[in-house]
């Protein structure tokens, strides 16, 4: 015996219908409003997390995601000041955050920075987002190409030593460019 799930959004958008069907045939058919379906993944989410209690954490290398754009996001303290909470509203998982200690957001802020450099310089190939790995036995940059918010990407390594020859080359770039147009003025 097979089990499947249909699943269809009404055309008003304000429901979800789960149907569930046995060799063929819809057995049980569930409509979830927005509200409880953002509840059932969340028990879903936490239903997951139990199962992976006690396994490694994966690399993120190579990890399918669903990024999402212009999200609203908010960090925080916690109550007893040795965290930080880093948290987004995802349109698909509604909201989501982590927790940092005080060293890992040092890697963190390390991280941002060397991406806040990168995009100082004028791009000299097609825009790609990156997120930097800051796990110090893991120092590399992830990038995944541009696409349309929904779709998954995965990510790929670039090494430390690569990033820093690619913000030579974008550096030595603008500097010739820079030269170009005082001799053309």
């Amino acid at each position: 015996m097979s089990v499947n799930i249909n699943i269809k959004i009404s055309e008003d958008k304000t429901k979800l219908a789960l149907g569930f069907l046995s060799d063929g045939l819809e057995t049980k058919k569930i409509e979830l409003s927005q509200k409880e379906l953002e509840d059932f993944i969340r028990v879903l989410g936490t239903m997951r997390w139990a199962m992976a209690e006690g396994q490694k954490i994966p690399d993120i290398a190579g990890a399918k995601l669903v990024p999402a754009k212009q999200v609203k996001w908010a960090v925080q303290v916690s109550e007893g000041n040795d965290s930080t909470l880093l948290a987004f509203q995802h349109p698909a998982y509604g909201p989501v955050g982590f927790m940092l200690g005080d060293k890992e957001i040092k890697e963190y802020f390390e991280a941002v920075q060397k991406i806040i450099e990168i995009k100082k310089l004028p791009s000299v190939e097609n825009t790609d987002s990156k997120v930097v790995s800051s796990r110090k036995d893991d120092r590399n940059i992830m990038t995944t190409s541009n696409s349309r918010s929904g779709s998954e990407q995965p990510l790929e390594k670039i090494s430390e030593t690569d990033v820093h020859t690619r913000i030579k080359t974008k550096a030595k770039k603008k500097i010739h460019s820079s030269r170009s147009k005082l001799k053309n003025s």
